[in-house]
């Protein structure tokens, strides 16, 4: 958790609504930037997402990167209501990042 610190990386994760003709498709975003404010970019990035009351609901994702220091994975989720979006980013010279982020699913 220091060299994450000293790194100084910082994380934004949302989560959005898809419409599907099948159903809702929820869409996880992390936007990546290091300390001066750029985009990092070259991750392997896993998501995972958790309900906070309840088990058996997990589901795992690799996020796909997108432009300026996106990723992005869709997930089928079986509820609406809050989720807890949790991220393990992996870079090329071996650094490691870890969050996690309260999100809510299903319209509002």
């Amino acid at each position: 958790m220091e060299a994450q610190k000293a790194r100084g990386w910082t994380s934004l994760i949302t989560a959005q609504a898809v419409p599907m003709p099948a159903g809702a498709l929820t869409r996880v975003v992390l936007v990546m930037r290091d300390k001066s404010g750029t985009s990092v970019t070259g991750l392997k990035v896993h998501a995972t997402m958790f309900r906070p009351v309840s088990a058996g609901s997990d589901a795992d994702a690799e996020m796909t990167e997108g432009p300026a220091g996106s990723y992005t994975a869709d997930f089928h989720l079986p509820y609406e209501g809050n989720w807890v979006a949790r991220v393990a980013a992996l870079g090329k010279d071996g650094a490691k990042y870890a969050a996690e982020e309260r999100v809510f699913v299903g319209a509002r």
